[in-house]
């Protein structure tokens, strides 16, 4: 019997309008507590990567992310040719939230960096501020992305071996997973769910002899997986975060508002951080010429609250009814022009790159919608024995979703080709391509930027995206 998360804690709690850290730091800590049985499976779970890890050395498994139906059946023998691997990678599967970590620099490897980089890091919990976001414990993003990893190990050797109750199972310990990615930093895990449900829709086709109550079951998971992610809860705890990260560099500004000694040196040391993080080189004289030149608390405050508005107003739209995103509106006016300079750098540089974040969540949102839809149609062919000419002909009760394609705001396309069916979206350009490949980039762009492109650049986001069948 596989076990599932469902049962597991809810996600991180939000911060209340106005609540004193010390307040919110007492929740925090109660809710991380309800998580603490982690720590016991570490060693477990370090034993188990270690012998992962050499078989992958040796060859004999595959442990990369997308993966051939070949290697998927390679790792499928070699488990049940190892079978204490297996039933140890099954328990370390299930665990939640295996890994906890500081995010704040008293975490000993930041501390280190930032020490090669010659910068002392200051203590940021010496002050009023009472203490600092940036110091909350937090599920482990490398090890939430290893236990996805393990869930779809044994996912695909239950598919080898026709145990369709453990593949429902995966589906329920990947639902539970992915509610642990909705914790900071929320970027970097938005992007891990999305890519996790890429994984999951490889998996939708291979459905084939399962029953309507496990496919009832699989489609109430991949709903989940998939339209679990709240981007306006991430919107506001990460402005919550950065929100936090100003008020420490501008810690002791009095009325001026001015960067003391000690916040410039704060800043200074987190922009060449982030500079070397991301695979930048800057120098010491272009982070002084920043922290300079950076505006007062008062500039700071006010483009956090204009962008944090406009992010809100973006997450809250459907995608398909996004005309432009008016978070990106913002940034490029206090990034360029008029703004010109390192007046916001302090704000901006806390910002993440929400842009993508949006195409990845149109990506995943249309995803989900066709491979419930594809679920829906096998529970039509369970019922009268053939699957649906249309979307129109399934019968009501199994469509308690709206197969929307966020590309374009209509319904998914969808035909029967070769007896099977083809569920595909207009992609970018919103044009109905006949199930043409895609002739290039299929990032999500909003109306008002699809209304600017020439001809050629709209040829270049013709065709359209195939979720399931072959034309």
């Amino acid at each position: 019997m596989f076990v599932s998360l469902a049962n597991q804690p809810d996600p991180f709690p939000m911060p209340d309008q106005g609540e004193r850290w010390s307040e919110y730091a007492q929740r925090w800590d109660a809710w991380s507590a309800s998580i603490g049985q982690s720590d016991r499976a570490w060693a477990e779970v370090l034993s188990v990567q270690r012998e992962l890890s050499a078989s992958r050395e040796n060859g004999t498994l595959d442990l990369s992310w997308r993966q051939s139906d070949e290697a998927r059946a390679k790792n499928a023998r070699f488990l049940s040719e190892n079978p204490d691997l297996f039933r140890r990678l099954h328990s370390a599967a299930t665990r939640p939230a295996l890994g906890v970590t500081s995010a704040g620099n008293h975490d000993p490897d930041h501390v280190e960096h930032l020490r090669q980089l010659g910068q002392e890091p200051p203590d940021r919990f010496d002050g009023p501020l009472e203490g600092s976001t940036l110091n909350l414990t937090v599920p482990h993003a490398d090890m939430l992305r290893d236990q996805t990893k393990y869930v779809l190990l044994v996912m695909d050797h239950a598919f080898e071996n026709h145990d369709r109750g453990t593949v429902v199972g995966c589906f329920e310990a990947l639902e539970g997973l992915v509610r642990f990615y909705q914790e900071p930093p929320i970027a970097m895990h938005f992007l891990i769910a999305a890519a996790t449900q890429d994984l999951v829709m490889e998996r939708i086709g291979l459905l084939d002899g399962f029953d309507d109550a496990e496919l009832v079951q699989i489609a109430s998971s991949v709903k989940n997986i998939g339209h679990g992610f709240d981007l306006a809860r991430a919107v506001r705890f990460e402005s919550f975060m950065s929100r936090d990260m100003l008020e420490w560099y501008y810690e002791g500004s009095g009325e001026a508002g001015r960067l003391t000694r000690e916040g410039k040196q704060r800043f200074r040391a987190v922009l060449l951080d982030l500079a070397q993080l991301g695979g930048d080189e800057m120098s010491r004289k272009t982070a002084e010429k920043i922290v300079e030149d950076a505006g007062s608390r008062q500039d700071q405050v006010a483009l956090h609250a204009i962008i944090t508005e406009a992010l809100l107003r973006d997450a809250e739209a459907p995608m398909h009814q996004l005309e432009r995103l008016a978070y990106d509106a913002v940034m490029k006016q206090y990034e360029s022009g008029a703004a010109a300079g390192f007046r916001y750098t302090p704000t901006t540089q806390l910002i993440p790159g929400w842009a993508r974040i949006f195409q990845s969540r149109c990506r995943t949102q249309t995803q989900t919608n066709a491979a419930l839809l594809a679920i829906a149609s096998r529970r039509h062919k369970l019922r009268h024995g053939e699957f649906p000419a249309s979307i129109d002909r399934i019968d009501p009760d199994l469509m308690n979703f709206e197969p929307i394609d966020e590309y374009s705001g209509e319904l998914l396309l969808y035909r029967l080709a070769h007896g099977q069916p083809l569920i595909y979206s207009t992609g970018p350009d919103r044009i109905d391509d006949q199930a043409a490949k895609p002739a290039g980039s299929t990032n999500w762009i909003p109306i008002d930027e699809l209304g600017k492109l020439d001809e050629a650049e709209r040829d270049a986001i013709s065709g359209d995206i195939i979720y399931f069948g072959t034309p």
